[in-house]
């Protein structure tokens, strides 16, 4: 079977999951194309990128404009839609436009849709389209449509599409999705009884979890030998947004040190973005230069390394002031792979893999003093800290192991695909 990827920003080092779902597809032997919208400028690449060629797998869209006003770009991309005779097409791109002129919520514009459309042409024609984030989804439903295409598609909810958005534009923005649309993978429970309230068919639908790769060994000779240290290493990693609550814990850092200035703890960030210049000032103005550290974006290999000789991971996640939400960070469940403990807020779907108390803490967001409370615990108590890291270890291995669940993704694409096609 032939698979088109569709996404926003390809490759986007804050999105492994997507790369760990194509490259587990290509393993299983399907063809996979990648669509998205833009190449995303970062630093630093992931190695699997140009281990799999996936940059020669990827279409990009050209949503630049013809020259001339307004009405003289339209006019021209209307005159060349009915010379093809693409009147579906010209009908989704003007219900498009009309939309956003009288300031009605609309996910995809008459430009892109227009875009995306000529981009397909170039694409060989899939099997199957799975969509990341419910506005691809939505605007792979409606270019089916105006392509009289018959490709199934399947479309991954993760965290913003299911929170800002609807928060932004009201449920109503998912309507035709959810009418047209053949089968929805929210990855947490906490999001699939959200898409079933705002009017997502449940027998459409399943809980599909963005696994990781479980190393070979629990703990590794450097692990170990960071445990024998005094000092206790925090680690956390992720993008530098508002809602992965990192200034809390630097700020838990720095009531850590006030309560209990014995406790010898450093806390290192590996990541980066446009909360960089405000989280280094927060450090500064702590006094933290010599506890924490802002490491930036890292290769693979790089965050391997960290995650090895840590002694607990640490992601505060939060609801920011616009209402963005996490799915479940992946990055909580490769520290898990590697046996690390966990320290994490009540949020979305993070308890349905942190446990309380077996393979972590969970504390109230934005709470510092719960957080501070947290780790001065797991700092004290070596021997508590390897056994939620072993339970974290144990529950990766039965529930969230990457092979498992692209073995799952492959064989849903198979059947949706066999449904479908004795449907017709």
């Amino acid at each position: 079977m032939r698979i088109l990827i569709v996404v926003i920003d390809f490759p986007a080092l804050s999105e492994t999951y997507v790369l760990d779902q194509i490259t587990g597809l290509i393993d299983r032997g399907f063809d996979v194309d990648i669509l998205a919208s833009k190449m995303r400028d970062e630093a630093t690449i992931h190695p699997d990128v140009e281990d799999y060629s996936l940059l020669n797998r990827a279409y990009y869209i050209d949503n630049s404009p013809p020259s001339g006003s307004r009405i003289a770009r339209w006019t021209l991309i209307f005159a060349r839609l009915v010379r093809r005779g693409r009147f579906r097409l010209m009908r989704e791109a003007a219900v498009a436009g009309l939309r956003r002129a009288f300031g009605l919520p609309v996910l995809i514009g008459a430009l892109q849709l227009v875009a995306y459309a000529h981009t397909l042409e170039r694409l060989p024609t899939p099997d199957m389209v799975v969509c990341h984030f419910g506005p691809t989804g939505d605007l792979m439903v409606r270019l089916r449509r105006a392509t009289k295409a018959k490709w199934p598609i399947l479309t991954f909810f993760h965290g913003y599409d299911l929170s800002l958005l609807l928060q932004k534009n009201g449920p109503g923005i998912y309507r035709r999705l959810f009418r047209e649309g053949d089968f929805f993978l929210p990855v947490s429970r906490f999001f699939q009884k959200r898409l079933v309230s705002i009017g997502a068919a449940p027998d459409r639908m399943a809980v599909h979890r963005m696994g990781v790769k479980v190393q070979p060994h629990l703990r590794t000779s450097k692990h170990a030998s960071a445990r024998a240290q005094n000092e206790f290493s925090f680690l956390s990693i992720g993008r530098l947004v508002e809602k992965k609550g990192l200034e809390f814990a630097i700020r838990a850092v720095a009531r850590c040190r006030e309560v209990n200035p014995e406790l010898k703890m450093t806390l290192s960030i590996v990541g980066d973005g446009p909360l960089h210049n405000h989280l280094r000032d927060t450090v500064d103005s702590l006094g933290l230069g010599n506890l924490v550290q802002l490491l930036g974006s890292m290769h693979r290999e790089q965050v391997v390394d960290k995650l090895q000789t840590a002694n607990a991971f640490l992601l505060p996640s939060v609801t920011t002031e616009t209402g963005d939400i996490e799915g479940i960070p992946v990055s909580i469940s490769e520290a898990m792979a590697m046996g690390l403990p966990v320290i994490s807020t009540y949020h979305s779907g993070i308890p349905e893999i942190i446990e309380h108390e077996i393979n972590g803490f969970l504390v109230p967001e934005r709470d510092v003093d719960a957080l501070a409370d947290a780790m001065c615990r797991i700092v004290r108590d070596r021997s508590l800290a390897d056994r939620m890291g072993r339970a974290g270890r144990e529950k990766v291995e039965r529930e969230l192991d990457l092979d498992r669940w692209n073995d799952l993704l492959s064989d849903r694409i198979r059947d949706l695909g066999r449904v479908l096609q004795a449907a017709e």
